[in-house]
């Protein structure tokens, strides 16, 4: 059995491990109280250690050296911010989500093929996301979509898809088109604060078909999903076609108000929630998603950030939301290298250690090989992300410098254009794990302190015990030793 210990004199820390023979153990058990007092300091100091920073001049020098190439590959491979074409990608990318998805309904060739409202017969293009918003819109029509036009309700045809949860790609939406069904009105919550309430006219598949919940439940569901047998692969009829606005809007080539992205939406949801209702920022999210981010008129002004949302539409649509996950995928790219490279280093390092002194794959400790969960790994990451983020700055100052010409204002823009959000966020995270390490190690060591008269009290019993054990053992060799020094001494030749 082992014993860890560990003592402090004039600041100087002593570690040490006592081991006690099983048979001793045995004969001179503690108490199940003592037992577990020790066990549990024996965990305390393991944890500690995992707590230490055990990093020395090769790990340091390797994570700097991680971090300089990452910021690098930021500055020569990723490059500046592109919001227009990132913007471009994400309305593309939805537009063939939309045609895809219009096709897998069996009506739709034969509609594509057919007549209008007026009856006359017209050809629409299958692959267009116009006849797929088009056909979609028709067919699966939200309850609150005929409320916005009341006049003086203070919803509009651009907001009302905010206002109303029914449109948001949420939870929340799904239970509010639930709601819909059992109250027969449509909910709207604009940015005055005020909750609308107004009467819905439902299409057939809107229709309270049941006069029992369940039906009611359904009804609303097919209404939020594009088919309900298959509601685990998301498919949403309405709000699908309202990813790319109202078919008035797309016919014309305008960039209509879409639906919320889930950002925009679960920030909209609680602004409506009495704890956190305030209606400068819900103002501030009608401004954001109906006008846009920038410095026009009506416009959620940012400042320096404006200049993040140049050359596309900035209405903060779920467009707009998929064009921002995508330039951050992208700057997320040097990031991830410089994690694998730190703890890839980390492992193979550590690895060839253990075997110099193990000698055998069975024989290594793999616990402590796993770059995660311990201060020394973390350390490496918050010097490596650091020197990342010292780069990149450095970078973007510079070439910001040169590109406005010694012009204060355009230096602001041209330098966020450059900054690297995911490396900024990855380094606070770091440092939060590592001041986190380290008040916890010190907290337990505080704990372990407190206890450290009645471990050693422990611990002396323990080596008595054996000391006692190892003189009784002493004694009866010495009496084996004289009985046979007295036969030998008996013997006649």
């Amino acid at each position: 059995m082992e014993y860890k210990y560990q003592n402090s004199v004039d600041d100087f820390r002593v570690k040490y491990t006592l081991v006690i023979p099983d048979d001793a153990e045995a004969k001179n058990p503690l108490t199940e109280k003592e037992q577990k007092f020790l066990d549990d300091l024996n965990d305390a100091y393991d944890e500690i250690e995992n707590l230490t920073n055990q990093a020395d001049g090769y790990d340091y020098a390797l994570a700097v050296s991680s971090g300089i190439i990452a910021g690098l590959i930021d500055s020569f491979w990723v490059g500046e911010w592109d919001f227009r074409k990132a913007k471009g990608k994400a309305s593309e990318e939805i537009a063939k989500k939309i045609v895809a998805y219009a096709k897998k309904h069996s009506g739709y060739a034969k509609w594509c093929d057919g007549v209008d409202k007026t009856g006359k017969w017209i050809k629409r293009k299958p692959d267009s996301h116009i006849s797929a918003v088009e056909f979609l819109e028709e067919l699966y029509v939200l309850p609150g979509d005929t409320g916005w036009n009341f006049a003086g309700s203070g919803v509009s045809p651009t907001s009302h898809r905010l206002d109303d949860f029914c449109h948001h790609p949420t939870l929340v939406g799904m239970i509010s088109c639930i709601i819909v069904q059992f109250t027969g009105t449509a909910k709207y919550h604009p940015s005055s604060g005020e909750i609308i309430t107004l009467p819905v006219t439902v299409n057939k598949y809107g229709n309270f078909v049941s006069d029992k919940a369940f039906g009611k439940v359904f009804a609303g569901i097919i209404n939020w999903f594009f088919n309900v047998a298959k509601t685990l692969k998301n498919r949403k009829g309405h709000l699908i076609s309202d990813m790319a606005g109202s078919i008035s809007s797309v016919k014309v080539g305008n960039d209509g108000a879409g639906i919320p992205g889930t950002v925009m939406s679960t920030l909209k949801e609680l602004s409506a929630l009495p704890c956190f209702q305030d209606t400068a920022f819900a103002e501030n999210l009608r401004k954001a998603f109906q006008n846009g981010i920038g410095s026009g008129k009506s416009q959620l002004d940012l400042g320096v950030f404006n200049n993040l949302f140049d050359g596309a539409s900035s209405k903060f649509d779920m467009r707009t939301e998929l064009a921002i996950k995508k330039e951050l995928k992208r700057q997320a790219i040097p990031v991830v290298i410089n994690e694998i490279v730190v703890r890839a280093f980390f492992f193979i390092r550590r690895f060839i250690e253990q075997m110099r002194v193990k000698r055998s794959l069975m024989e290594i400790e793999w616990k402590r090989l796993l770059p995660v969960n311990n201060r020394t790994i973390v350390r490496m990451m918050t010097v490596a992300s650091g020197t990342f983020c010292a780069v990149d700055i450095g970078d973007a100052a510079i070439r910001a410098g040169i590109e406005s010409c010694g012009n204060v204002a355009a230096f602001g823009g041209k330098f966020i254009l450059r900054v690297n959000f995911v490396g900024i966020g990855r380094f606070t995270i770091a440092v939060g794990a590592d001041l986190y390490m380290a008040a916890r190690k010190g907290r337990m060591e505080l704990a372990i302190a407190s206890g450290e008269v009645a471990n050693t009290a422990l611990l002396e019993k323990k080596i008595i015990q054996e000391v006692a054990e190892i003189n009784d053992n002493t004694d009866t060799k010495i009496e084996k030793m004289k009985a046979a020094t007295a036969d030998v001494s008996n013997l006649k030749f």
